[in-house]
């Protein structure tokens, strides 16, 4: 944004004297910010967006996003026991509901921290919050889709990977809870890889509370 520090441009006038017949410089025609031209490589090239099931506020937000999403991929995916096949094929599954999706960036943006050595971001708290209320909330309702069992699910991976293993074990039981509604944890109303997220977090969190 640039600041004007001259005033108005046809106010100014030429310093010192004038010699002969002074001419008045022409006004210049402003040109609306509506139809000012648009760069053209906008146009080709726009500006890459977060790939979310919401819009971000801000540009910022975006950004955050986008790194977020860019280091569950390429990161986490690649060193949790719950990674269901290629890195590109588990996340499509998390963008597709609201829950499911936070439960994922807030546990992303933990395990970022941990790596940098750095507190949890506000970011972290956002969607650990709307993860949490939208499963509760579907959970009063007597929901028991794909999504918030998936949600559940991640509650525990990152409650083992934080050493909390009693409160993982916790949001276990609550996870079968959801599970046997459905019919189990081989129902038909369950994808693969759902099926296979619920049995490998049963497992890990039984790991953990082993030792």
């Amino acid at each position: 944004m640039c600041n004007d520090a001259g005033g108005n441009p046809t106010s100014f006038t030429a310093a010192g004297g004038s010699i002969g017949q002074q001419k008045h410089p022409k006004k210049r025609k402003r040109i609306k910010p509506s139809l000012e031209p648009i760069d053209g490589r906008l146009i080709r090239n726009p500006p890459p967006k977060a790939i979310a099931p919401y819009k971000p506020k801000s540009e910022l937000e975006d950004a955050s996003l986008r790194f977020l999403i860019h280091h569950y991929v390429t990161v986490v995916v690649e060193r949790t026991v719950t990674c269901v096949g290629p890195r590109w094929e588990w996340y499509p599954l998390a963008v597709r509901d609201a829950a499911f999706f936070n439960a994922v960036i807030s546990s992303t943006s933990s395990h970022a921290a941990y790596l940098q050595q750095v507190d949890l971001p506000r970011n972290f708290y956002f969607h650990r919050g709307e993860a949490i209320r939208l499963v509760n909330e579907r959970i009063r309702q007597g929901a028991h889709d794909e999504g918030t069992i998936n949600a559940v699910a991640v509650f525990s991976q990152q409650e083992s990977f934080e050493g909390r293993p009693e409160t993982a074990l916790t949001h276990i039981n609550g996870l079968l809870t959801i599970v046997a509604a459905v019919g189990g944890p081989h129902s038909s109303r369950l994808s693969s890889h759902t099926r296979r997220h619920i049995f490998l977090s049963v497992y890990f969190a039984g790991q953990q509370t082993a030792y």
